[in-house]
């Protein structure tokens, strides 16, 4: 059985056990095959040797890691909650920008944040209504119910013109681009992923929804500067490496690079062998992930000598 990014399964969580410096719960999921999860991010959750909980996956990396997420014993993701109000601070985000947040606690003891995109003025209720948007690590992520979270109007698959409209951050250390469309609805992609990227406030990009569209989780994918899927470029060799699939799979690739510098992930024939002292080559544009450019090599005689440019 192979689990799914997004799905939610069955656990039973059989005992904790202590890794190095860390204390994890041992899972096992339904196809009978043991999972880890970090006992310190949910240590108001209760959960008890035997018993069986329900947990998403929330995440499956590059190297077939599977990151669950536990339900919360007491909230859902797209409801409405009470919480008080502990503290109101202002941040200053990583383009100067001066950022309000609001502090507040959770049923079980957990400090939680949500972005006040007005400024302070007018928030002076010590107890406010406010939306869980998603819980990953035991967290809420929440925002006020009156910011538009409507995603309806883009499907995955779909190519859609955003204005790059600031920085937010909508989680502690997650700052997010915050891209605007033409309904005026707000979209978040997350910084780090971009960085390199060179936006600017104001300006207009294209992204393609890999992804359903769900709040302050990975759906879009911007295109990547000065190059289009399904044309072909050259490229700097820098390294072997190896790459693994979600599935838990891996295959060795060359690690290149693009014209700016920036390091892309190249496919190539495994029976194919580099020349000798190669350190160009020409390759396919295949698809971009977070940021990330991935390539299939063309025929292996379009190697290229050091003697071409760019």
């Amino acid at each position: 059985m192979l689990l799914e990014e997004g799905k939610t399964y069955p656990f039973r969580f059989v005992k904790t056990i202590e890794v190095g410096d860390e204390w994890f719960w041992v899972l096992i999921a339904p196809d009978e095959k043991k999972h880890l999860l970090n006992l310190d991010f949910y240590k108001g959750y209760n959960f008890r040797e035997g018993d069986v909980y329900d947990c998403k996956v929330d995440k499956i990396n590059c190297a077939g890691k599977i990151f669950l997420e536990p339900d919360h014993p007491q909230y859902q993701p797209g409801k409405l909650y009470d919480f008080d109000l502990k503290e109101i601070r202002n941040i200053v985000n990583s383009i100067g920008e001066t950022e309000t947040i609001v502090l507040v606690t959770d049923s079980i003891g957990n400090e939680a944040m949500a972005l006040w995109p007005f400024g302070k003025k007018n928030l002076i209720d010590k107890s406010l209504e406010l939306r869980v948007d998603r819980i990953k690590k035991g967290k809420l992520i929440l925002s006020f119910p009156f910011v538009d979270r409507d995603l309806n109007h883009v499907i995955k698959g779909g190519r859609y013109k955003f204005i790059i409209d600031g920085i937010s951050t909508l989680a502690p250390n997650r700052e997010f681009f915050r891209l605007s469309d033409e309904k005026g609805v707000f979209h978040y992609i997350r910084h780090k992923y971009y960085q390199n990227y060179n936006f600017k406030v104001g300006q207009s990009i294209w992204c393609e929804v890999v992804n359903e569209p769900e709040l302050v989780k990975y759906y879009l994918e911007p295109d990547y500067p000065e190059y289009e899927k399904g044309k072909s470029y050259e490229f700097d060799i820098l390294r072997e490496d190896i790459h693994y699939t979600a599935d838990g799979g891996k295959r060795e690739v060359l690690v290149v690079a693009d014209k700016n510098r920036r390091e892309c992930i190249l496919f190539y024939d495994q029976d194919s062998q580099l020349e000798s002292g190669a350190n160009r080559i020409k390759a396919r544009v295949m698809y971009c992930f977070k940021g990330k450019l991935f390539l299939r090599a063309q025929e292996m005689n379009d190697i290229l000598s050091d003697s071409l440019t760019f």
